[in-house]
């Protein structure tokens, strides 16, 4: 019998209406049901149970937690972002009803503590003296504190000072990605971005060496599946990145290149050729940048000055040119947008040829520059104390008034939406990228040194593979699969791309979940009906910092 103290946390749902669910993917793969773990639950897992807690943790983005879960905690441990918010505050009541003590944390109450008064204690900033405290206050809390009580850091703790996620708590293997973390803060303030405000403009640093015991622990377990460095902009500081990368690059080739890297950075990435080589010897396959706007005056109003250094074509190439997949995020809405921004987006995504664009309304989240400025103008949209943050970066959802009308704004938005995620337009710039990018990548294999890893993979790969194929069967869309399957067989055996099975398990799930996803959002807004799409019956939501 134990007389530790138990504490559950909770991930909450996010809501179904993003891109990045990813929900129409994940069946490819076997076994998988999320896109991507909680960063920081996973910490502070690791946090109290070296305080000495029984910890469990619960994703409800994997599956809904359990009602004896609930039953067993002492304490109910909660993390989210403001996508997030609905949903945490429908938690923190059931377990306030439950009578168990409610903490909450995460970057939503970082920013904004006012939104959480029915919490019993708050975390407020990153780990530091405010969380010894809390830890302190809780080890003798047996019941629900008269007022609520609030921790706020002030002194930070060092990356290298956290513990080590507790991956043992959750199945590595049910998620599509696990994050790893070499930086945090961005030195740049774009007005609309809220990263500044939480974490920085110096880049704060993990050691090498941690970063390798992370990616060990990740390894032993037999993960498959892509490793996301969550940094707020990889080359926040790139004198520290040089000096990592190759220690990176020699851990991968130690055990045979395992794992594919993504990532997000800034578009001037482009600039340093050498930092470029060193991400594809360490087998980064893809980059998000956020691009916005192809217009430069747009670029310069919403402080992105380094958009417009080089032509962001020239920049995009750059990068592409190095074996790195380049994700991009477009945003309409800005002052600057006129009535021919939708065809001028559409025109530059078709040069582009990123296959995945991430597109939303452009919506202030509280507290940054846009925010304060349209809180200045009267252009907030107030609804409901801004209870629509859960849904506010889903695609459509804005809480600003535009220059344009926004009924104008979001028909562009709808109608370039619709032609970049049709099928024939996706499938051709997966065949771009096939000709220009796959080739120049460095080729691997998951975790498979071992009988343990084996027993995990052969049985994945035959599943995936099966379901791959499928496509090519089923899909209305399988003439330009088979277009696809058939090029990529041409260079896999002209030697112009390194593995055949790279690109089919990487492209076709993801190239499926671009058109069924774009389908079945569109559909709403369609002046004639759509024929359904039916999903998976559990969401699937890759959270995201920025």
């Amino acid at each position: 019998m134990t007389d530790k103290r138990r504490i559950l946390l909770i991930y909450p749902k996010f809501t179904r209406s993003h891109l990045l669910n990813y929900e129409f993917m994940a069946p490819f793969y076997p076994g998988k049901r999320g896109v991507m773990p909680p960063t920081g639950l996973l910490v502070i897992a690791g946090l109290f149970e070296g305080d000495g807690w029984e910890v469990r943790i619960a994703d409800e983005n994997v599956e809904p937690f359990k009602p004896a879960d609930l039953a067993w905690a002492e304490v109910v441990g909660l993390s989210g972002m403001h996508q997030q918010r609905v949903r945490l505050i429908e938690l923190i009541d059931l377990c306030n009803r439950s009578g168990k003590i409610t903490v909450v944390g995460g970057s939503s109450v970082n920013i904004c503590p006012e939104y959480y008064p029915q919490a019993d204690v708050l975390h407020v900033g990153e780990l530091g003296d405010g969380t010894k405290e809390l830890l302190a206050f809780l080890r003798t809390a047996t019941a629900k504190p008269p007022a609520q009580v609030v921790f706020q850091t002030k002194e930070k703790a060092t990356l290298d000072e956290q513990p080590l996620p507790a991956l043992h708590l959750i199945d590595v293997n049910g998620y599509l990605l696990v994050p790893v973390q070499f930086s945090v803060g961005c030195p740049f303030t774009c007005e609309f971005c809220d990263i500044p405000m939480i974490y920085g403009r110096v880049a704060r640093l993990k050691s090498p060496a941690r970063v390798m015991k992370e990616l060990d622990a990740l390894y032993d377990r037999g993960f498959i599946g892509a490793v996301m460095f969550v940094d707020d902009n990889l080359i926040a500081n790139r004198k520290a990145l040089r000096e990592f990368l190759p220690e990176l690059i020699a851990w991968q080739k130690a055990r045979g290149f395992p794992f594919q890297f993504t990532s997000e950075a800034s578009v001037n990435l482009a600039r340093d050729k050498e930092i470029l080589e060193l991400l594809r010897l360490a087998r980064f396959t893809t980059m998000f940048v956020g691009v916005e706007s192809p217009d430069p005056t747009t670029l310069i109003q919403i402080s992105k000055k380094q958009n417009v250094m080089d032509p962001i074509l020239d920049s995009l190439r750059a990068i592409e040119e190095h074996g790195i997949e380049v994700l991009i995020g477009i945003i309409f809405g800005f002052d600057s947008d006129t009535p021919e921004t939708g065809r001028m987006v559409a025109r530059f995504i078709d040069q582009a040829n990123a296959p995945i664009i991430h597109f939303n309304m452009l919506a202030a989240l509280p507290k940054t520059p846009l925010w304060e400025r349209m809180v200045r103008e009267g252009r907030l949209v107030a609804d409901d104390d801004h209870l629509q943050m859960d849904n506010l970066l889903g695609c459509l959802n804005s809480n600003v008034k535009m220059k344009l009308p926004n009924a104008v704004i979001k028909q562009m938005l709808i109608e370039t939406m619709r032609d970049a995620y049709s099928p024939e337009k996706v499938w051709a710039r997966y065949t771009w990228n096939l000709e220009h990018v796959y080739g120049r990548q460095v080729a691997g294999r998951p975790p498979s040194k071992t009988w343990t890893h084996l027993k995990i993979l052969f049985p994945f790969a035959v599943k995936a593979m099966r379901n791959v194929l499928r496509v090519g069967v089923r899909e209305d869309y399988r003439r330009l699969f088979w277009r696809f399957v058939w090029q990529a067989v041409r260079l896999r055996v002209r030697g112009k791309i390194p593995s055949l099975l790279d690109v089919l398990f990487k492209v076709v799930p993801t190239a499926h979940h671009l058109i069924r996803w774009s389908e079945r959002y569109l559909a709403q807004f369609a002046e004639v009906p759509v024929r359904a799409v039916e999903a998976p019956s559990e969401p699937h939501q890759m959270a995201v910092g920025s």
